[in-house]
């Protein structure tokens, strides 16, 4: 087996098992926070496959000037130049800073959970981001435009038919651009992914996970790093 084949082969078995994982936890319990919590710890779980260059947690987007997101199931985070996290009474706050990408979870897609992730997505993207400038060689490398900040939702089912339709990638682009939701992944039927130049790429099936986590390493990949945090822009409000 090839290198090639062998990466291949580990994706499809971690899909195979969120799959089998999302099943289970909706099979076994008729409680439905019980039912998001364990749905939510299988796609963290999944998710740990990315490139150890990003982290995953759950918890709330913060900025240096006090704006607090709503509620995320999963935030992507930078692990390498920016890897600050508060965390409070078992509370994760991510600097805005850190975000890669933010997520909601549930157990169908519908409408208002499409509703629930723009508002979530408008609230991050708005926020103020500061960083400090890299050094290199002796020189002070300023950033550059903040990254654009992925947003996506994560489901084993979906109430749109069929899952992947054209109704479903109209309610994903309709709206402010700064609400627009680029991934939709539900893992019993298949994946859609509108990037910012509005090309779609969808794919159907039942065994899909796998190639959905390359397009999403994909995405995170083309939007390049995320800059240092002004670690100063935070530790200021220890003085006020």
């Amino acid at each position: 087996m090839s290198n090639q084949d062998l990466l291949s082969e580990l994706v499809r078995y971690k899909a195979i098992e969120l799959g089998q994982s999302l099943h289970i936890s909706r099979q076994s319990s008729d409680h439905g926070p019980s039912v998001g919590s364990a749905a939510e710890n299988d796609w963290q779980k999944f998710f740990r496959s990315l490139p150890k260059r990003y982290d995953v947690t759950e918890g709330f987007v913060v900025s240096s000037d006090g704006e607090k997101s709503p509620q995320l199931d999963l935030i992507v985070h930078d692990s390498q130049y920016s890897p600050l996290v508060f965390s409070k009474s078992g509370i994760n706050y991510v600097p805005v800073e850190s975000v890669y990408a933010i997520f909601e979870v549930k157990q169908s897609v519908s409408v208002d959970g499409l509703r629930q992730i723009k508002f979530s997505a408008c609230a991050v993207r708005s926020m103020n981001r500061r960083y400090s400038p890299v050094r290199i060689i002796n020189k002070d490398r300023v950033i550059g435009e903040p990254n654009y900040i992925l947003s996506g939702i994560l489901a084993l089912s979906s109430g749109y038919q069929p899952p992947m339709s054209k109704a479903l990638q109209k309610s994903m682009i309709e709206g402010k651009d700064v609400e627009k939701i680029d991934l939709c992944c539900v893992a019993e039927a298949g994946y859609c992914v509108i990037n910012r130049e509005g090309e779609v790429r969808i794919e159907t099936g039942q065994e899909v996970l796998g190639n959905f986590a390359f397009e999403l390493m994909a995405e995170l990949q083309r939007e390049g790093t995320v800059g240092p945090i002004d670690i100063r822009s935070y530790t200021r409000h220890l003085n006020d």
